[in-house]
């Protein structure tokens, strides 16, 4: 893919969904300063902002801030940066080497957190926040999910576009490799950071990157290939399953968009669980609960006796 394919698959993109307002998350890294040069690019007649999260993780940070005002400003792109407070639980500050997992997981999902909730802020009815994200995320994304246990709603890795906020979200280059994207940059001489966590295998989506989709690629040279057509098989699964769901999905919530226990009591434990599902996607709540979770909510939610506080 040249970096013309590139502009022009990204504009195809972007005319699909027609924004007022377009917002770019933009880290610094080699997959944000693409896309905010790639609609750099365009010219478009609508406005355009950039927007940095400092979430002070990193000896770094303050220098990684100073690199994107000065790519934003040369750009003529107004950057909106935000320092954050993360809401770390206990166990993610302890410095026990036993709770490691456990720590880095309650890292990645308070930055998570801080980042939506500063995307939520800015977004409007119309506007579009674009993400970097590519084949090669949706592949880790993928692995992940399969290792954590995932059903099918999870195992369809990254939505091209959903909700947030009042606005929505778009990932452009998800059809788009690391390699083009590194390839882009090359082309274009575009200055980008490298973030030091990203060799931190603590990380599970850096080891999945670093150790152990080398090892699956060089035994089976398909296997990217392989995994992201099983992904677009199981998005279509998953849309059928939607499909034929709506009609039942439909008697169990109120005017509100509540689910109503009652109806729902009423029905299979498949079919409560899909239904709860599916409720957290009409709804934006993402990430998605695990099966187990969902389980429990229905044990201790929709089955609780009625003097029960749950």
């Amino acid at each position: 893919m040249g970096s013309d394919t590139l502009v022009t698959n990204l504009s195809a993109e972007l005319k699909a969904v027609n924004p007022k307002r377009i917002f770019i998350a933009y880290s610094g890294g080699v997959d944000s300063s693409v896309l905010l040069h790639g609609v750099h690019q365009l010219k478009l007649d609508v406005p355009v902002f950039a927007i940095h999260i400092h979430h002070g993780l990193s000896k770094y940070a303050d220098d990684w801030l100073k690199h994107c005002q000065l790519n934003c400003d040369v750009l003529s792109i107004e950057l909106l940066a935000h320092k954050v407070t993360l809401n770390l639980p206990v166990n993610a500050q302890a410095s026990v080497q036993a709770n490691k997992e456990s720590q880095v997981s309650g890292i990645e999902k308070a930055a998570r957190e801080a980042r939506y909730e500063v995307f939520e802020h800015h977004l409007n009815a119309g506007d579009v926040l674009l993400m970097g994200h590519h084949q090669d995320d949706q592949i880790e994304t993928f692995m992940i999910r399969l290792m954590r246990g995932s059903g099918l709603t999870g195992l369809t890795a990254m939505d091209k576009t959903r909700a947030v906020g009042n606005g929505q979200l778009l990932r452009p280059l998800l059809n788009t490799s690391r390699q083009q994207i590194e390839a882009y940059a090359a082309q274009q001489q575009i200055k980008f950071i490298e973030d030091d966590s990203n060799t931190n295998t603590d990380f599970d989506r850096n080891w999945w990157r670093l150790s152990l989709l080398p090892l699956m690629q060089d035994r089976f040279s398909q296997s990217s290939q392989s995994i992201l057509k099983t992904i677009e098989i199981l998005q279509d699964e998953h849309q059928l399953l939607n499909d034929l769901l709506e009609p039942v999905y439909q008697t169990m919530v109120d005017a509100q968009g509540c689910l109503i226990n009652q109806k729902l009591s009423e029905q299979s434990m498949s079919i409560q669980c899909q239904v709860i599902r599916k409720w957290l996607e009409q709804h934006g709540l993402y990430p998605l609960l695990a099966h187990k979770q969902i389980q429990t909510v229905i044990d201790d939610v929709l089955n609780a006796r009625l003097d029960a506080e749950p």
